[in-house]
């Protein structure tokens, strides 16, 4: 959206440097030939007969047609600016069309993100559950394909994050039916496996989706922790979205590897998706995110920061609290950028126990 913006401008502008290169080109052509004419004209007499009296008989000739050059000069000119007139308000016409429509679609895309805001977790009742953790989430453009899952039960706290295909308009559609979806199944079972399960045949069902070649194929990539706090137990299930571990103390990242298919599109409705439980101890932090992170490319250089670069980073700074690992990571993240435009939506939470 930021970059159609930047087109639009930038189209503007070359437009109007093109209209200001004709009016100059004009310019300078009368100013030639009010000039360059009369000179050959002088010389071209001077040549053939030399004579100061008959140059001085000459001279009305010369005015006459100085005259008259710019007479034509005046009528082309005239002509000319008439019609670089008339483009340049044609131009500016389009111009404010363009603008007009750009804030309009904005201010609706801005509105969707007021919705779309009202459907996600209140970052305050994670952090009530969880008062070692963060969630860093960068949408691209303004509304997000990707969300973050949280929900509260006498047994579990469960916390996911998610990436739907897409970002912008059709990612945050998408995000909107998954996040109901996901609601729905954690209502029905406590076990992750069969959360996912349920999730893909409900993102399936919504979207209608089949063998068929006019079927759509979106859908999602999930982790999804159920947590028990009191015993430091982990349930993991993930759709192509591991989970990491940093163990207190420790200086390699432990992944837990994810089912290696999609939620929704060309998933069979019965998928299986393996649960995983782990063992943890006071002062180990997991972490659950969305590519975004590790595939955003360098400002100056074009490359992309990659999982092994991300997994250095998340170790080089156990040693802060979690609101800082979140600062950390945001600042490191845009000075990578160096002005670059975000390639894809960004979210990372990271919890603490």
């Amino acid at each position: 959206m930021k970059k159609n913006i930047t087109d639009n401008i930038a189209n503007s502008l070359n437009s109007k440097k093109v209209m200001w290169k004709l009016t100059m080109k004009s310019r300078i052509k009368s100013k030639f030939l009010f000039f360059a004419i009369p000179i050959a004209l002088t010389t071209l007499w001077l040549s053939f007969f030399g004579s100061e009296n008959q140059f001085n008989e000459f001279l009305p000739f010369l005015a006459g047609s100085m005259f008259l050059i710019m007479l034509y000069n005046f009528r082309k000119s005239e002509k000319a600016n008439i019609i670089i007139t008339t483009q340049k308000e044609e131009l500016d016409k389009k111009n404010e069309i363009i603008e007009e429509k750009n804030k309009e679609i904005i201010d609706s895309i801005t509105y969707a993100l007021r919705i779309q805001q009202a459907k996600l977790p209140k970052k305050e009742d994670i952090y009530t559950s969880f008062p070692q953790s963060f969630i860093l989430f960068k949408p691209k453009d303004i509304v997000s394909g990707d969300f973050y899952f949280f929900q509260k039960n006498n047994q579990s706290i469960f916390i996911a994050a998610a990436d739907c295909t897409g970002h912008g308009v059709p990612g945050a559609l998408m995000s909107m039916i998954g996040s109901e979806k996901l609601d729905d199944a954690v209502s029905q079972s406590i076990d992750t496996s069969v959360i996912l399960k349920q999730l893909n045949k409900g993102i399936k069902t919504s979207l209608r989706q089949s063998d068929s070649d006019e079927s759509t194929r979106d859908g999602m990539d999930i982790a999804l922790c159920s947590v028990d706090k009191q015993n430091f137990i982990i349930k993991y299930a993930g759709a192509n979205r591991p989970l990491w571990i940093i163990r207190n103390g420790q200086t390699e990242v432990e992944e837990i590897k994810a089912t290696k298919t999609a939620i929704g599109g060309l998933t069979e409705d019965n998928q299986h998706f393996d649960t995983h439980e782990i063992k943890l101890k006071e002062g180990d932090t997991f972490y659950i995110f969305t590519d975004g992170y590790a595939d955003q490319f360098n400002g100056q250089g074009g490359k992309k920061l990659m999982t092994r670069k991300f997994k250095e980073i998340l170790l080089s700074i156990q040693n802060k609290t979690m609101r800082e690992q979140e600062n950390h990571l945001d600042d490191f993240l845009e000075n990578w950028k160096e002005g670059a435009e975000q390639v894809d939506d960004i979210l990372v939470i990271g919890v603490r126990l």
